[in-house]
């Protein structure tokens, strides 16, 4: 995966630098305590 050197400007570089799949995996579960956590 290529990054680019210099973050877009007003994009902060750890928001620039994050992985975001194309897809999530539609078999992928959340339980109740795990969206808790999501949701904090």
């Amino acid at each position: 995966m290529h990054h680019p050197q210099e973050p877009p400007s007003g994009i902060h570089p750890l928001l620039a630098g994050r992985f975001s799949p194309y897809r999530f995996d539609p078999s992928m579960v959340v339980d109740d305590h795990g969206l808790g956590l999501l949701l904090e």
